[in-house]
């Protein structure tokens, strides 16, 4: 009987995520056809377990299409000031609203909501705090605003960057932060793995990190305009079995902490530009030496110079033998480079937890 029960489970919980993944854009009939090849039953079999979701209010027609129930649970403004404990204002305006989400998801949004809301109180300069919070059947959503000097903006001011972009390459490795006596620097990167997507938007820019479909970081100004401040919206999947605990064993150990990170080669590129000079390939090793592992990843990437390869896997290799240094998602041109500076006739090594 609990194996029946669970697998109905499975089933409604598989209907909600295609049809969260889909918005405005499946039909029933379609919907029914799906599930019924990914757990082999009848069509009519999945039209029960459709049809409890429509009954219960979770899944609604609209004009044919399906859409999952969407519901506002917080939307308050606060000052922002050294005053504010995010703790107490989660525990008092976040989590009463959210008793429906398992245990795992509600520690991971309360990581993220908490850490979010300290940054925004110690570093981002401003005077007022937006939040919203808002929930499907099948996900929560969290939106934190602050009005202050953008986070893109204050990290290119303390490292005397060139250009905004590049504090979103910093920002994605981790361990950075404009007050080292108070901060350690991996909130944002830990509460962004925490999260199924999250996003920061300040400026003309934004960064997304999202563990399903791994997305690039995007400066378009011409889209985006110049967005004031600094907004920060995550979404975790109500019933996810990821943990805290899961999250950290991956990029830290007890013993030493924050030892790993991954670099998405593609954010040290302008626009188009190929990745072919020694100056690229310092700036993306900027800070790197702090680690003990890390992972080059080579998504949407399709070649790269002898200059930046050399750089990358001799020169900073050779200067630093203590770090393990590992790519993924490379293609045979790259790694045809790569064997080119090493002198190596065998493959790069490869870390298979970052894999996908």
């Amino acid at each position: 009987m609990r194996k029946v029960l669970k697998r109905g489970e499975d089933i409604r919980n598989f209907l909600l995520k295609e049809v969260f993944n889909n918005p405005e854009n499946l039909k029933a009939a379609e919907l029914k056809q799906i599930a019924s090849k990914k757990f082999n039953i009848q069509p009519a079999s999945v039209a029960c377990h459709l049809r409890q979701l429509v009954n219960a209010g979770q899944v609604l027609d609209k004009n044919g299409f399906l859409v999952l129930k969407k519901e506002e649970l917080v939307e308050r403004t606060l000052p922002l000031n050294q005053k504010i404990d995010e703790e107490r204002v989660y525990a008092e305006l976040v989590a009463p609203q959210i008793a429906n989400v398992s245990a795992n998801a509600e520690k991971l949004i309360a990581y993220a909501f908490t850490e979010m809301v300290n940054n925004a109180k110690d570093h981002s300069g401003g005077t007022e705090l937006r939040l919203r919070v808002w929930e499907t059947p099948f996900s929560t959503t969290v939106l934190i605003s602050d009005n202050g000097i953008g986070i893109f903006k204050k990290i290119k001011q303390s490292l005397n960057l060139s250009d905004e972009k590049q504090s979103i390459l910093e920002l994605s490795k981790g361990k950075f932060t404009t007050d080292p006596t108070n901060h350690t620097g991996e909130g944002v990167f830990f509460a962004s793995r925490m999260c199924d997507s999250f996003f920061i938007f300040s400026g003309a820019n934004f960064y997304a990190h999202d563990l399903a479909n791994p997305r690039d970081t995007l400066s378009d100004s011409d889209r985006l305009g110049q967005v004031p401040g600094t907004h920060i919206l995550f979404q975790v999947n109500n019933h996810t079995s990821r943990s805290i605990k899961k999250v950290f064993d991956k990029y830290a150990t007890v013993d030493d902490g924050f030892t790993k990170t991954e670099v998405l080669v593609r954010l040290v590129r302008y626009k188009n530009e190929g990745l072919i000079s020694r100056s690229q390939a310092k700036r993306m090793l900027n800070r790197v030496d702090r680690f003990q592992a890390v992972v080059f990843n080579f998504e949407g990437v399709d070649l790269i110079g002898q200059a930046f390869a050399d750089q990358v896997f001799r020169v900073f290799k050779n200067a630093h033998p203590g770090i393990q240094i590992s790519t993924i998602k490379t293609n045979s041109t790259i790694d045809k480079m790569i064997r080119h500076v090493t002198r190596q006739s065998d493959e790069p090594t490869t870390d298979p937890e970052s894999q996908g």
